[in-house]
């Protein structure tokens, strides 16, 4: 009997973790960056529309310098425990992403206006990043992610898997954390954002 090893390679580790914030922290957070939302400067580079997007550093809402911690000033604000609650839930799965031992590099807010649109970006050449969503509407756009593969758009496959996919959407809920390799690209599918103040926080690990 003819016998087939099968090896799956070069695959992309994602992992999302459902409500990594319960709904009261959520909301005191994202009151607290509301609260503070015009003193967070519009930023053109990464989104079309109204986009907001700012390194906190200490109480300096005009600082975009590389390695502000948005979540540590969270932390130290609002008294509660972002950054020792990602280091463990990085440190769980850290294999899939091939690192160990990360530390937080940079962390900012960001908050999306009606009809912005985040448009396709990466952050490497850091190791891993991640966001997690203060608001978001469940019919809003997804977070897409882009087959790493520069060739896979040439191909028109018969039959689909993980590694056939050109892009892959997540659509996330308050609360949700997802966790993803920098180099991959990702945006809103092109879609515009339907609510005011879509805040999600963003960081980099290194």
């Amino acid at each position: 009997m003819l016998k087939i090893i099968k090896q799956v390679i070069f695959s992309t580790n994602i992992h999302v973790l459902n409500n990594f914030l319960n709904d009261q922290i959520c909301k005191t957070i994202l009151n607290f960056i509301l609260l503070h939302k015009n003193k967070i400067g519009k930023f053109n580079n990464l989104g079309k529309g109204e986009f907001r997007i700012s390194h906190f550093k200490n109480e300096d809402y005009n600082s975009f310098e590389q390695g502000n911690q948005f979540i540590d000033f969270i932390d130290k604000q609002l008294k509660i425990n972002l950054q020792d609650n990602i280091k463990e839930v990085v440190k769980l799965c850290e294999k899939d992403f091939g690192f160990y031992d990360l530390k937080l590099l940079n962390s900012w807010t960001t908050i999306q206006d009606k009809n912005s649109v985040l448009c396709r970006h990466n952050h490497a050449p850091c190791k891993l990043s991640g966001v997690f969503y203060l608001n978001v509407d469940k019919n809003g756009p997804p977070l897409t992610f882009y087959n790493p593969n520069p060739l896979i758009d040439m191909y028109n496959f018969n039959y689909h898997n993980y590694n056939t996919f050109t892009k892959f959407h997540i659509t996330p809920k308050i609360g949700d954390l997802i966790l993803f390799p920098s180099y991959l690209n990702h945006d809103s599918n092109n879609e515009n954002n339907m609510i005011e103040n879509r805040v999600a926080i963003s960081f980099n690990m290194d």
